[in-house]
């Protein structure tokens, strides 16, 4: 390895150098180096913003589609009610939630939480 340099994913060693095994970008902690590819599906990190797209309503949820490896969830309990009213979320408003959000539309949302699976909830 080059200069002490550690493998991590998109990498590989050839010829005592370290080479990327992917188009991307370079991705250094310490001594690992690695290489994030460029046609890769969105990893969620927590407090990113991003541009979804309503697939689906569900119980209580909205299910989105972020190009992450799995459909994001948006929970009622998450949003925002119209006029800044923090109450208990109940079963009319969960009837009403087309009034929100319908199928199709683009909302912008923060992530606020990432599981070990992969699945986002924003």
């Amino acid at each position: 390895d080059e200069a002490g340099f550690l493998r991590g994913h998109g990498t590989m060693a050839k010829d005592g150098k370290l080479q990327a095994t992917v188009s991307g970008f370079v991705k250094r902690v310490n001594k690992l180096v690695s290489v994030k590819a460029l046609n890769a599906r969105y990893e969620g990190e927590i407090g990113d913003v991003v541009v979804c797209r309503v697939l689906e309503i569900g119980d209580k949820r909205w299910r989105m589609d972020c190009n992450s490896r799995q459909n994001a969830v948006l929970m009622l309990s998450s949003v925002h009610l119209p006029g800044g009213v923090q109450r208990r979320r109940t079963q009319e408003d969960s009837l009403n939630m087309r009034q929100y959000f319908t199928e199709g539309d683009l909302i912008s949302s923060e992530v606020q939480q990432v599981k070990s699976d992969g699945a986002i909830h924003l």
